[in-house]
């Protein structure tokens, strides 16, 4: 998981290069007219709320608890933005693109080069039933290899893209996800996602998930290195909340996040 997030932040500050680049791609137009291109998704179109924690960081060990969980979702939100930053950036440049359509399948095409490394970025979206099925190919130095129309990215958005999920790839294992997303956002109050990370070398996994039921927010961090798993729960309007450990005591704090009995 290291390896993959460290390697998308590296590259993810090489695209920032592309805003005084020229952006290469083929706008030669199509021979027919198939409508509407599928709108660009988000990377993240679910996050976690984390406005109670954000500038709150008390002093006093009666604040621990708070603290605590703060530092909990903190990691969690940079663990999430950070395995899927890479993407996102590559979908933003994508929204600049011109699409073509060929044999059913819409298709975003652009390039770039900067300190050494040289990609090319395709993105194609076919159109189903019930939604549409997102593939992003790379082609170039990608994490320290040379790769030619590597899958890095599948997926599936709903037609309202309320929910979906995507699917990371790492050229060390190009059939089996090392990070997979998976999120339903019925409105800004209710919204659920998980966030698994693979180790596919061993079979094991660490996951993030999050449930926002209006003022209730749920977090449930599991694996990465930690002695137990640990939930959180939190009001986004009061700011009350607790913290559990497995095989540990809840504790709770309250509207001013100093720690109380739990009821």
């Amino acid at each position: 998981m290291d390896i993959f997030i460290k390697s998308t932040i590296k590259i993810t500050a090489l695209l920032a290069l592309l805003l005084v680049l020229t952006s290469c791609s083929d706008d030669s137009p199509t021979s027919s007219d198939p409508g509407e291109e599928p709108e660009i998704p988000e990377a993240t179109p679910a996050e976690i709320d984390n406005s109670v924690f954000q500038g709150n960081n008390p002093n006093g060990e009666e604040f621990s608890a708070f603290n605590e969980a703060g530092s909990f979702v903190e990691t969690a939100q940079t663990q999430v933005q950070a395995s899927a930053s890479l993407s996102s950036a590559y979908l933003s440049f994508t929204d600049t693109e011109q699409a073509e359509f060929t044999d059913g399948v819409w298709e975003w095409s652009f390039n770039f080069q900067a300190e050494g490394q040289s990609l090319t970025i395709r993105t194609t979206a076919e159109e189903l039933s019930n939604g549409v099925e997102w593939n992003m190919y790379i082609s170039g130095d990608f994490e320290d290899e040379n790769v030619d129309e590597f899958r890095y990215m599948t997926g599936f958005t709903a037609d309202d893209q309320s929910s979906g999920n995507w699917q990371y790839f790492s050229p060390d294992f190009p059939d089996r996800p090392v990070v997979e997303y998976q999120w339903t956002s019925e409105s800004d109050d209710q919204t659920t996602f998980s966030t698994i990370f693979y180790e596919p070398e061993n079979d094991e996994e660490s996951r993030i998930d999050y449930i926002k039921d209006g003022v209730d927010n749920t977090l449930d961090y599991t694996g990465f290195g930690t002695d137990t798993d640990v939930q959180i729960y939190w009001n986004s309007s009061d700011g009350t909340g607790y913290i559990d450990r497995a095989g540990e005591d809840r504790q709770c704090w309250d509207d001013s996040f100093a720690e109380v009995s739990c009821s």
